[in-house]
């Protein structure tokens, strides 16, 4: 069994007081290498991918793995480029996703291993230290996507607001791609007022990013030359 258990060195003082003076923290080795090493393990070789992407008209879309794989290649070449097309005037993403939170209330049993790590995310170890670190009492409760950045793939400027009926606290990204070099792109990048880079986060192994809600936020696109797939568990931190 593997072991979901937040690392017991962890500074919570230390690390709110970051979050708190910055508007985000990043908290090394939550959990242990072996369960990092594991988690990357399903993702890279266990996930039936999907795809996310936004549509102007329709927002957010999402194929399941099997749709995908039955799609065309010439509709998947099309898809890119309305995507790109999309992406030089409006909001845009485009990545690999596997919506675990859609996952485990369906009952599609696919991956066990990321139900048991949702089910963390909502236990009360976890939510406590949450709340520490970030000072919001009021999380209750997470969502989870797993995601996968490929050459190509990004995730446009915007700011998280939350969906009808929820509210969001806080933004977390678990990074889990054992090695990333500065070239490759995909790094998470934390814009100011004037739309400039506040901070540019590299996806660390075993790093888990914290953000506040609302704080505008990207991903930039991954090169077509990156010599590996950006894996991550993410999501929010919610009051509702």
């Amino acid at each position: 069994m593997i072991d979901f258990t937040l690392n017991p060195a962890l500074d919570l003082d230390t690390l709110a007081a970051r979050f708190r003076s910055r508007g985000f923290v990043q908290i090394p080795e939550p959990f242990t290498a072996v369960t990092a090493d594991r988690l990357h393990a399903c993702l890279s070789q266990e996930v039936p991918w999907g795809f996310a992407w936004y549509d102007g008209e329709e927002g957010a879309r999402f194929l399941r793995a099997a749709e995908l794989q039955s799609m065309p290649a010439s509709r998947m070449q099309e898809l890119e480029q309305q995507i790109y097309r999309s992406a030089r005037t409006g909001y845009q993403y485009a990545y690999n996703s596997y919506p675990m939170l859609d996952a485990h209330l369906e009952g599609w049993n696919e991956v066990p291993l990321l139900d048991a790590f949702l089910l963390m995310l909502n236990d009360t170890p976890m939510l406590e230290a949450i709340r520490r670190i970030t000072g919001f009492d009021d999380i209750i409760k997470a969502d989870a996507q797993a995601t996968r950045y490929g050459p190509g793939q990004f995730l446009h400027q915007h700011v998280d607001h939350g969906m009808p009926g929820q509210v969001w606290r806080a933004a977390y990204i678990y990074n889990l791609t054992p090695s990333w070099h500065p070239n490759w792109g995909g790094y998470l990048q934390l814009l100011d007022e004037k739309g400039d880079i506040s901070a540019g986060l590299i996806p660390r192994f075993n790093v888990l990013n914290l953000l506040a809600v609302p704080q505008p936020h990207m991903v930039s696109m991954v090169n077509a030359f990156a010599g590996a797939q950006r894996y991550a568990i993410t999501g929010w931190f919610r009051s509702q």
